[in-house]
């Protein structure tokens, strides 16, 4: 145990240790009732909205007007790909300790085993450790998806956010998910929200919105309009 320890406190392997130590600190706290597991769940704008105007004047007096709305192709395949991994589903810092306590044991096994001492050795395998971790800590967490829907829905019966106003905090559209705070008897709560479907283009974060109804599909979805 302490050449363990030892080991995993020299070289490269002391990055991934303090990643570790802080999930563990982190747990420890939520034991304690000092943080929950909401704390540090990440709020992320990945909506881009452009548009382009395109005017092409020929010989033959041709007009093209041509509107581009690129709204997430390249924040869709990032925030596809955070879905994919289950962030957004399950609370980050569910993730992050899992990911952590993963990467944190491949490294150690991988360097003890196959390390030549290279100061490069932990450049090459810092890339595939962290995919690693991440596939490995999907399959932990899938199953614990419903379970955490749950919890969200036990909260939500509690009160009727139909008719409740609130702030945007990821900008949102009748196409992508986004997110809402509202503020219910001095505590904060956030909300997977969308844009009514016949809400045109995206609304943006800061926006004052009100909730009209549930999604009919996902009763954990609430339908908004600006103000």
């Amino acid at each position: 145990m302490h050449e363990l320890l030892e080991f995993s406190s020299t070289g490269p392997i002391v990055f991934y240790t303090i990643l570790l130590c802080i999930s563990m600190l982190y747990w420890v706290m939520v034991i304690v009732g000092a943080m929950d597991l909401g704390s540090f769940d990440l709020d992320l704008d990945l909506d881009m909205d452009v548009d382009v105007d395109i005017d092409v004047d020929v010989d033959m007096d041709v007009d093209v007007d041509a509107d581009v709305d690129a709204a997430g192709s390249g924040g869709s395949l990032l925030m596809g790909s955070l879905s994919f991994f289950n962030f957004g589903k399950v609370p980050f810092m569910v993730i992050f300790s899992f990911t952590s306590f993963i990467m944190w044991l491949l490294v150690v096994v991988i360097n003890f085993k196959y390390s030549d001492g290279s100061i490069w050795f932990p450049l090459v395998i810092a890339i595939p450790i962290l995919f690693l971790g991440l596939i490995v800590t999907k399959i932990i967490t899938t199953p614990l998806i419903g379970l955490f829907a749950a919890l969200r829905r036990g909260d939500a019966k509690v009160i009727d956010f139909v008719g409740l106003t609130g702030e945007v905090v990821t900008s949102t559209s009748a196409n992508t998910i986004g997110q809402l705070e509202i503020m219910v008897e001095q505590n904060h709560i956030r909300l997977y929200i969308k844009a009514e479907e016949n809400q045109k283009g995206i609304i943006e974060r800061d926006t004052k919105v009100v909730i009209v109804r549930v999604d009919e599909d996902d009763k954990d979805l609430y339908i908004v309009v600006p103000l």
